[in-house]
């Protein structure tokens, strides 16, 4: 009876073991092709495991020599369309992917040819196959072959201490007096920067202008802006590439939005001139969807145009539609004057931060605009975009909120927090991620706004990028960082420094607004020199290590009426106007001409460590002409 049962339950054993395995066998072959025609990695019986180990194994050694390229070409269009795919150290998703699509191509050829009926053969061909596409792809990666895209967005006047909002400072103190809702200004924001991985947050930086058109060529182009007022720079032979310029010769699409109106002050040509092929504003918008007067009225942010919100959807179909890597700026339009509570777009609701009616006002705006780059960075989200961007985000200028008076605005200011800004550069991309660890270390330099374009320009390609060169067959030619990238050397392109290295002591000038003063700091001097002649405006100097609110101002005489000093800063105050004036002769001249000179006051603003080293001998003479520009 034993010997029959134990029979019984083998022969059921064997049968049940039979039919799993055919069932499995059949499975694992649906699965097999299924798999391949979503280009996701396979399961199948028996060797399926040691398959994929051993192709795990050899991207893992080649990933040790060098990061992993992707294995095969793709458009940035695909990127919108990846369901699922396996994740390998030293690759991205979309790489594995997109590198099974190939080797799956091959493999058919090969087994094509196999008519022997040896399983072991058609293994081991399947197996060579493989070797033959990882040996094949370059692990020596050319990032120049890896689009990455940009965001860049600029917040409209919203100062260091505003976004993230700080509420340590003296500003907080008075008029958010409750400190239990200081975590809720700009939630989002907060956790953003807190993100070591992925940020690289610069708490403090200087804008190289106080007025936002300025501040944008400044930026874009990595050059100092004219000292004269208004939007100028419109017409001028800008003495610098700019970023859209040099990101289009190297494949990008490139497209400047805003909520607010395309034309006040000549923007739209401001924007031609720095190298985007178009402009997408107020205007456009209500062109396009014929927009009705109650529309206008419910989504009305200011006197210039909409709450951002209404541009979001914009937004993502223009990234939607695009098939190349794209460089997408944009200006937010919230927070700018009369700083009033904005609509209640994007499921955002409007909360008493301040018993201030003005800073109340102000701190809702930066309150939506934390809600609105929430939304933004989620419709990346949803288009698995993240591990191919770069996010920038970065205050245009600062702006005095009732810190001294009673005056609440951005216009004519010059002391620093109309020029104090923060920025974020943000990433998922592991090897950018990289980057942007190693130059936490460097975070609390003496960064201005001119250094966003190089260091942009160094995360995106790992090294310069010389875009006076013509390009060759093989694309843009290249050239080693410290020729280029640093402003230190005389033959450099760019007027600012890249945020991935140490920014050094440094000479920074920053334009008043709306462009008739100019900011100039050395160490712990600081120069607020007018340019406007009347009887209201006096130069000043300041040491603002001993008083850092700039409280107690030197006033100077005028240059032509210079006696000798009797202080240090007084001395340094003289010889830092004559210095100012020389420079903007200099600028003057190099928008005309569309040349950075040599050996003059402009190189020395970009390469001198400190005004210490500069000699006034050779630019006494000049100083008349500046004078009179």
């Amino acid at each position: 009876m034993t010997s029959t049962y134990s029979v019984s339950v083998f022969l059921w054993t064997a049968s049940v073991t039979a039919v799993v395995c055919t069932i499995g066998i059949c499975t694992a072959e649906v699965t097999f092709w299924i798999g391949h025609g979503f280009g996701v990695p396979w399961d199948r019986v028996p060797l399926a495991w040691y398959r994929w180990e051993e192709f795990q194994s050899l991207i893992s050694s080649k990933a040790e020599e060098g990061t992993l390229k992707k294995l095969c070409h793709y458009e940035c269009r695909s990127r919108l369309h990846i369901a699922k795919s396996i994740s390998l150290t030293g690759t991205t998703a979309l790489e594995v992917t997109e590198g099974f699509q190939e080797y799956h191509k091959l493999l058919r050829a090969a087994n094509s040819k196999d008519s022997s009926g040896d399983h072991n053969k058609w293994w081991r061909t399947e197996v060579d196959t493989m070797k033959q596409l990882v040996q094949r792809a370059p692990f020596e990666r050319d990032y120049m072959d890896e689009p990455i895209n940009v965001v860049l967005v600029f917040l409209e006047s919203v100062r260091a201490d505003m976004m993230p909002f700080d509420g340590s400072t003296p500003w907080a103190r008075r008029f958010v007096p409750n400190v239990t809702i200081h975590d809720k200004i700009t939630p989002f924001y907060n956790q953003w920067v807190r993100d070591s991985n992925s940020t690289l947050y610069i708490p403090h930086m200087k804008s190289a202008s106080g007025f936002t058109h300025k501040s944008l060529a400044s930026t874009l182009c990595s050059l100092h802006a004219l000292p004269l007022p208004g939007t100028v720079e419109h017409a001028q032979n800008l003495y610098h590439p700019c970023l859209p310029q040099i990101l289009d010769r190297l494949g990008y699409e490139s497209q400047f939005f805003k909520s607010l109106t395309e034309t006040f002050d000549h923007q739209n040509d401001l924007m031609r001139n720095i190298g985007y092929p178009r402009m997408y504003g107020r205007e456009s918008y209500d062109l396009a969807h014929n927009v009705s007067a109650i529309f206008q009225r419910d989504h009305k942010a200011n006197y210039f145009g909409y709450e951002d919100i209404v541009l979001l959807e914009t937004l993502t179909e223009w990234v939607e539609n695009q098939t190349r890597p794209f460089f997408l700026s944009y200006l937010s339009g919230i927070t700018h004057d009369p700083y009033e509570i904005p609509p209640r777009g994007g499921g955002w609701k409007a909360q008493s931060f301040s018993p201030d009616y003005k800073a109340n006002g102000y701190l809702n705006e930066v309150s939506y605009l934390d809600t609105w780059l929430e939304l933004l960075v989620k419709s990346f989200e949803d288009r698995h975009l993240m591990d191919s961007t770069l996010f920038v985000f970065l205050g245009d200028h600062g702006g005095h909120f009732k810190d001294r008076d009673s005056k609440f605005t951005t216009f004519g200011q010059k002391y620093e927090e109309a020029f104090d800004v923060g920025v974020t550069f943000h990433s998922r991309n592991p090897r950018i991620q990289g980057l942007l660890q190693k130059a936490q270390v460097f975070v609390s330099g003496n960064w201005s706004s001119l250094d966003i374009a190089p260091t942009l320009l160094e995360i995106l390609f790992g090294r310069a990028v010389d875009p006076m060169r013509v390009v060759s067959e093989k694309g843009l030619k290249n050239s080693p960082y410290s020729k280029y990238f640093d402003s230190r050397a005389s033959a450099s392109w760019v007027d600012g420094r890249s945020m991935l290295r140490e920014s050094g002591s440094r000479l920074r000038l920053s334009v008043g607004n709306p462009g008739e003063s100019l900011i100039l700091r050395d160490m712990c001097f600081l120069l607020v020199f007018p340019l406007k002649k009347d009887d209201q405006s006096h130069p000043e100097a300041f040491n603002i290590c001993a008083d850092p609110g700039q409280h107690q101002p030197l006033q100077l005489l005028p240059v032509s009426s210079l006696s000798k000093p009797k202080s240090k800063l007084e001395k340094w105050g003289q010889k830092a106007m004559m210095f100012c004036l020389q420079v903007k002769l200099d600028l003057v001249r190099a928008h005309e001409t569309g040349m950075r000179c040599q050996d003059c006051a402009l190189e020395k603003l970009v390469t001198l460590e400190t005004l210490e080293s500069w000699s006034t001998t050779v630019e006494r003479a000049n100083l008349s002409d500046a004078s009179a520009v």
